[in-house]
């Protein structure tokens, strides 16, 4: 009898070591959409996008496992899009952007001319290996080969197919006028634009009436990368998310048992 006390005292120990839940959602923690609801441990969310994410702000270590879960259905119009997922951000809770993360590989060199404030082209001294096909690219400004600069605040999207070659430099339309002046000489990159926040869970029209657990796992952290399954570089700190798209003002989202678990 002693022998099996002991050995369920353990097993609860080693639970309640190796196994944590950190979070669980609260209606008063929660940023609702419009006409957001609870009844009944039940959260519902209508509209064709729906948009959720924490007040509280979660600290990670990105060498533990954090899993993601809940139980979900979706009623009237299917979206045609579904997330969840972390919203990364540093120690001091900047929120950190895809495209100051995801560097193209090879694509660094230097401004061959001043670039200057409300410039709308850059010339650089080598974009042979820049994407010109993505619509979603953006140049770094102040980059380091070692990728010490990332996350990179210092970015200007660019458009698409407009990389092109003139006599011994590059020319690089942008999306918007720049907002600062960088000197001849500026180390730069290209980086992508890419999905705001780490999806663990990401769906595309696989929907049910039915109730469905959906869980996602992050560990570790990238180099220079965007991820669904690490931490982007630098994230430290994070808040949860729940996102819909692509439904009608009668889609509605019900979540229940909305939590993240800390695993070593």
């Amino acid at each position: 009898m002693m022998k099996k006390t002991m050995l369920f005292a353990t097993a609860l120990f080693s639970c309640a070591v190796f196994a944590g839940e950190v979070y669980k959602a609260e209606t008063s923690d929660l940023y609702p959409p419009k006409s957001f609801q609870f009844k009944d441990g039940v959260f519902r969310a209508p509209g064709a996008r729906v948009w959720v994410n924490s007040k509280k702000v979660l600290a990670v270590d990105p060498a533990k496992k954090y899993v993601i879960s809940g139980e979900f259905r979706f009623l009237g119009t299917l979206p045609k899009s579904f997330s969840v997922g972390f919203m990364p951000m540093t120690e001091k809770g900047r929120a950190i952007p895809s495209a100051g993360i995801h560097a193209v590989p090879e694509t660094g060199t230097v401004l061959a001319a001043e670039a200057k404030a409300g410039d709308t082209v850059i010339k650089v001294a080598d974009a042979a290996k820049w994407n010109n096909k993505l619509p979603v690219c953006a140049v770094v400004f102040d980059a380091k080969e070692d990728f010490s600069d990332i996350p990179n605040y210092t970015f200007a999207a660019t458009k698409k197919g407009s990389v092109k070659k003139n006599g011994d430099a590059w020319e690089i339309e942008l999306v918007k006028p720049l907002a600062k002046a960088y000197a001849a000489g500026t180390p730069v990159r290209q980086h992508l634009y890419g999905g705001t926040y780490i999806y663990a869970v990401s769906m595309y029209g696989k929907f049910s009436a039915d109730w469905r657990k959906y869980s996602g796992t992050v560990t570790g952290m990238t180099r220079n990368v965007r991820s669904d399954k690490q931490f982007w570089p630098a994230t430290a700190k994070v808040r949860m998310v729940i996102l819909t798209s692509g439904g009608k003002e009668d889609s509605v989202l019900e979540f229940r048992d909305f939590k993240v678990e800390e695993l070593p």
